[in-house]
């Protein structure tokens, strides 16, 4: 039978635990930061306020191969530079994983730039302007106050579905008990006696 669809992400999260020594962190002050990011390494990890920094010092080209950003509803306002930064890394990487808890903290028009980071505009559209214009009704006339219109819910889930995954709790801890009984069998032996 074919594996859950949740276990890839399983699978992704061992990987990680496993990749732990082989990080580089570029934090701290310049000079550190500066020689961990161009250290030969199989992951950086980088906090949001250095994510432009990064770009800056590496000339707009990094070498990844995929960009992961956690607490991605940190980048919902695509105004903001760590959007645009960001918007220029997902351009350049052939995988980009977006997590978070709160995907749309003050609704679903906060949806809009995290689907954008991971299909460039594909399935909500290119602007947040028409993704508004689409499935919200204006409630004010300055423009601050959105309401789904009949149905959008339904439309948007359905068109996020190949790109989103959710978990509730009791899959996340199946999911990461998966994971780490594939990564570590040994681990599991006693428990399973």
């Amino acid at each position: 039978s074919p594996l859950p669809r949740w276990f890839s992400l399983g699978f992704l999260l061992a990987a990680c635990a496993a990749l732990i020594d082989a990080l580089a962190r570029p934090q701290g002050d310049a000079g550190t930061r500066t020689k961990a990011a161009w250290e030969n390494t199989q992951v950086h990890v980088i906090n949001v306020e250095n994510l432009n920094w990064l770009l800056t010092l590496r000339g707009g080209k990094l070498p990844y191969d995929m960009f992961v950003i956690d607490e991605s509803s940190m980048f919902k306002n695509r105004s903001t530079k760590r959007f645009i930064g960001a918007r220029k890394i997902t351009k350049q990487v052939p995988r980009v994983v977006l997590m978070t808890a709160t995907p749309a903290p003050n609704g679903y028009r906060d949806l809009w730039a995290q689907a954008y980071l991971l299909d460039g505009g594909d399935r909500l559209g290119p602007t947040l302007g028409g993704y508004t214009e689409r499935y919200f009704k204006q409630l004010d006339r300055d423009g601050y106050k959105y309401a789904l219109k009949k149905g959008a819910a339904e439309v948007i889930q359905h068109k996020l579905r190949d790109i989103a995954l959710t978990l509730r709790l009791k899959q996340t801890i199946t999911a990461w008990q998966q994971a780490d009984r594939a990564a570590r069998p040994w681990a599991w032996e006693s428990v399973e006696q």
